[in-house]
C-alpha cells in the first residue's frame, strides 16, 4: 500500500511539474515569471536552460524525499508525502493552468506577497 501511494503522488508530481515547465516555456516570457529566483535563473541560463536546470533540481529533491519515505517506511510518513505532494501537485496544475492565461495564479500571488513582507522585513 506504502509503495502505491509513493508511486502515485510521485507520478502526480512530475506530471504537474512537466504541464508547469510546458506552460512555462509556450506562454511566459523569461521576464514575466513572478519568482524571483526563477527569473534570475532565466536572465543567467535563457529560459530553456532555467527550466532544464529547475526540471533537474525538482526531479533529484523529489527523488530524495521518495527514497526518505521509502526508507522510513512509516504509515505517518507515506500519508505527510501524500498529503503534501498533492498540495504541490495542485498549486503546480494551478500554475500550469494560469499560465495560459497570462494571469498569475492565486497561489503564486499568495506565494509572492509572503516573500514581498519577507524581503521587507529583512531589509
Amino acid at each position: 500500500m506504502n509503495w502505491m501511494v509513493i508511486g502515485v503522488v510521485g507520478g502526480l508530481l512530475l506530471l504537474t511539474k512537466a504541464l508547469d515547465v510546458h506552460s512555462t516555456w509556450c506562454h511566459v516570457h523569461a521576464t514575466a515569471e513572478l519568482n524571483p529566483l526563477a527569473r534570475r535563473l532565466f536572465a543567467r541560463c535563457g529560459l530553456g536552460g532555467g527550466l532544464a536546470v529547475v526540471s533537474c533540481v525538482y526531479c533529484v529533491v523529489l527523488a530524495a524525499e521518495v527514497a526518505v519515505v521509502a526508507w522510513i517506511d512509516s504509515l505517518v510518513a507515506t500519508w505527510l508525502f501524500a498529503v503534501f505532494g498533492c498540495f504541490v501537485a495542485w498549486v503546480q496544475w494551478d500554475v500550469a493552468r494560469c499560465n495560459r492565461t497570462g494571469r498569475h495564479s492565486n497561489a503564486t500571488l499568495v506565494v509572492a506577497s509572503a516573500y514581498g513582507r519577507w524581503a521587507k522585513w529583512w531589509r
